[in-house]
C-alpha cells in the first residue's frame, strides 16, 4: 500500500529585500525586490507501508520543507502531493488523526507543566477513552523508561527527556505516519541510542511508517530501509543503504602495527598513533597491498575497514554530479516590480 505519493513537487519561498535607512524605506513602500528561493523542484517519490525512509542532504537541501509539504505545514507551490490517500494541506480531520511529527527545533510541550497535561489535551483532540488512553501511555513510557519524569515540569527535564515525550506524544494516538525532523539533534549518545531503539521497536510493533531527516550518519544506519539524498531540491539518490555504499566505497582503509615503515615505502602510510599506520587502498588492488605489508613488515596486526558512510555522505553532498554540472542549479533569484510581488511565480505560504 502506497502510503505517500509525491509527482513532481516544487516550493518555492519568497521573501523581500529591506534597504536600509529612511530613503530606503520610502523606496521599499514603493517598489520592493522580491527574492524568491526554488526549496524543492520536480521531487518524485513514492513510499510504502511500513517503510522507515531516511530523508538526508545538506542545509538548504529541502529536507524540512518537504517534511512540512508531507504534514500538511506548506502547501507546494506545483506538483501533486497525496498522502494516506488525501492532499494534506487540506488538513481534514481523518488526515490528522493518522500522522504524527516531531520537529526537533520545536516542541509541543507546555514548558511550565509536566508532560502528562500535554498528553492529557491529546487524549482530549483524539477522543481517546480513558482505559486505551492508559494502556498505551504505559506501553510507550515503559518503552522510552520514563515514568519517574511522567509528573516533571518540562523546563526541568533534560533534552534527552523532552524529546522522548516528544515521541510519546506523537504517537498516543497511534498514526500509521510517522514525520520526524531530526529527533536526534543535540542528544548525548545514551539518548540518541535509546530513540533509534524506540522507533525501530515502534515501527515493529504499530506498523508505522516512518519518514526521518538526520544529520547523524548513525541514525540512518541503524533505522532507514532506505535512504532518499536530497541536493538542491531533487532526488539525488533513492534506493537502499547497502547499494549506496557499494556503489561509492571504491576503497578501503588499510591499518597495521608495526616497529616502523621505511621511508619511501610503495604505500603512503601515514602514522595515526604509535606503531600503527594506516593508508587508502582501492578494492582492487587490497589483496596485493596486504601480500606485500606482510612480506615487507614486521607487523604484529593487519586490518581493513570501510569507507565510513558519513565520509560517502560527504563525498556526495560536497561534490556537484554530472547532471548538476550540466543544469542550471537551484537558487534564488531577485525580481522587481511595482507592486513588489515577483512577476510569474506563484506565492506559497513559508512557515
Amino acid at each position: 500500500m502506497t502510503m505517500i505519493a509525491l509527482h513532481d513537487i516544487g516550493h518555492d519561498y519568497v521573501t523581500y529585500r529591506k534597504m536600509q535607512g529612511l530613503r530606503g524605506s520610502l523606496r521599499d513602500f514603493f517598489r520592493r525586490e522580491a527574492e524568491r528561493a526554488v526549496a524543492l523542484a520536480e521531487v518524485t517519490l513514492r513510499v510504502g507501508a511500513g517503510e522507515i525512509v531516511g530523508l538526508l542532504g545538506p542545509n538548504g537541501a529541502g529536507k524540512t520543507t518537504l517534511m512540512k509539504i508531507l504534514s500538511g505545514l506548506v502547501h507546494p507551490s506545483r506538483g501533486q502531493v497525496e498522502v494516506l490517500g488525501e492532499a494534506p494541506y487540506r488538513k481534514s480531520a481523518r488526515f490528522l488523526r493518522q500522522i504524527g511529527l516531531v520537529l526537533g527545533q520545536k516542541s509541543q510541550l507546555t514548558w511550565d507543566l509536566p508532560p502528562t497535561e500535554t498528553l492529557a489535551v491529546l487524549q482530549a483532540i483524539y477522543r481517546i477513552e480513558d482505559s486505551e488512553y492508559r494502556r498505551r501511555l504505559g506501553a510507550l513510557v515503559e518503552m522510552l523508561d520514563v515514568g519517574a519524569q511522567l509528573h516533571t515540569p518540562v523546563r526541568k527535564l533534560s533534552l534527552g527527556e523532552r524529546m522522548k515525550f516528544e515521541l510519546i506524544a506523537a504517537l498516543i494516538h497511534q498514526p500509521r505516519l510517522l514525520l520526524l525532523d531530526e529527533p536526534t539533534i543535540g542528544l548525548d549518545i545514551a539518548s540518541q541510542r535509546a530513540i533509534r531503539a524506540f522507533l525501530r521497536d515502534a515501527r515493529e510493533r504499530f506498523r508505522t511508517t516512518i519518514v526521518v531527516t538526520s544529520h547523524y550518519a548513525r541514525d540512518i544506519e541503524v533505522l532507514a530501509d532506505r535512504l532518499v539524498i536530497l541536493k538542491h531540491g531533487r532526488v539525488h539518490y533513492d534506493g537502499s543503504l547497502a547499494d549506496l555504499l557499494t556503489s561509492h566505497r571504491a576503497t578501503r582503509t588499510l591499518r597495521i602495527e608495526a616497529d616502523s615503515v621505511p621511508a619511501g615505502y610503495p604505500l603512503a602510510l601515514s602514522p595515526v598513533s604509535r606503531g600503527v599506520w594506516e593508508c587508502e587502498v582501492a578494492e582492487g588492488e587490497l589483496c596485493q597491498a596486504l601480500a606485500m605489508v606482510a612480506r615487507d613488515l614486521a607487523v604484529r596486526q593487519i586490518s581493513t575497514q570501510d569507507r565510513p558512510l558519513e565520509d560517502v555522505l560527504y563525498a556526495l553532498f560536497a561534490q556537484p554530479s554530472t547532471e548538476e554540472q550540466r543544469e542550471e542549479p537551484c537558487g534564488r533569484t531577485i525580481e522587481s516590480s511595482p507592486t513588489g510581488l515577483p512577476s510569474g511565480s506563484p506565492i506559497a505560504g513559508a512557515s
